[in-house]
């Protein structure tokens, strides 16, 4: 056998070792962001592989380890739960996060409700704007976000009674609008709304789907106060 061909498996078995090292190395890291990314429900898994950095014989490797497994800040926004169920025993986090996602289309929902206050000033021609409004996105999307939060619900009797409540009285508002927009039709059996009726109504509206997404969400952190203005300094005359 030719020299140079002995010498090829010695050369090859410190690149695969460093290789095998790297992977080694890197893999658990790599499933501890992973794990820390996807929030409360891994984090046990999250912690495992941050003990995992300790085996590391290298400052450096070490380093590189508790680096990748830091928990990373959450990416949502902070008045949902994200994973948290300590104001809402007997949820599962799995059902929070899902929470979480119908609340924000809610919130939509009643941006949507809002926007149409400008609409009221002119039943007469702009009511049937209102009533196709709440047949389009993202007001039309009430029913089934309400939905779903309920089907969340079921292990937590005294919120799930409540928020059924909360959810009726939403319907009722949502059929009220609909109903009192249908009185600028002359075939219509109900009477005309006046302007302060169908704003009264919207923002009927508005309330009661605040009041079904109250307790669902941690509340706002109070706006930080505004920095007082420096006084400008005396003038100085010699």
């Amino acid at each position: 056998m030719p020299r140079s061909s002995s010498l090829l498996p010695a050369l090859l078995l410190p690149c695969l070792a460093s290789a095998l090292r790297v992977a080694q190395h890197d893999a658990p890291t790599r499933l501890g962001r992973r794990a820390v990314a996807a929030g409360a429900v891994w984090a046990p898994a999250a912690a495992v592989f941050a003990e995992d950095c300790s085996r590391y014989s290298t400052d450096a490797a070490r380093a590189y380890c508790e680096k990748a497994s830091a928990p990373a800040a959450p990416s949502g926004p902070v008045s949902l739960f994200n994973g948290d169920n300590s104001l809402l025993p007997g949820v599962t986090p799995s059902k929070l996060l899902s929470i979480g996602e119908y609340v924000r289309d809610l919130d939509d929902a009643r941006k949507g409700v809002d926007a149409l206050a400008p609409l009221t000033i002119d039943p007469a021609n702009r009511c049937e704007d209102v009533r196709v409004a709440l047949r389009k996105p993202p007001v039309n999307g009430i029913r089934k976000a309400c939905s779903k939060v309920l089907l969340q619900l079921e292990d937590n009797a005294s919120l799930l009674a409540a928020k059924t409540r909360s959810y009726d009285a939403v319907k009722v508002e949502i059929g009220n609008l609909d109903e009192a927009c249908r009185g600028v039709d002359s075939t219509a059996k109900v009477a005309p709304p006046t302007a302060a009726d169908l704003s009264n109504r919207v923002a009927a509206l508005s309330r009661s789907l605040e009041d079904f997404t109250n307790g669902l969400k941690k509340p706002d952190p109070p706006p930080e106060p505004a920095a007082a203005e420096a006084s400008p300094a005396p003038a100085v005359f010699d």
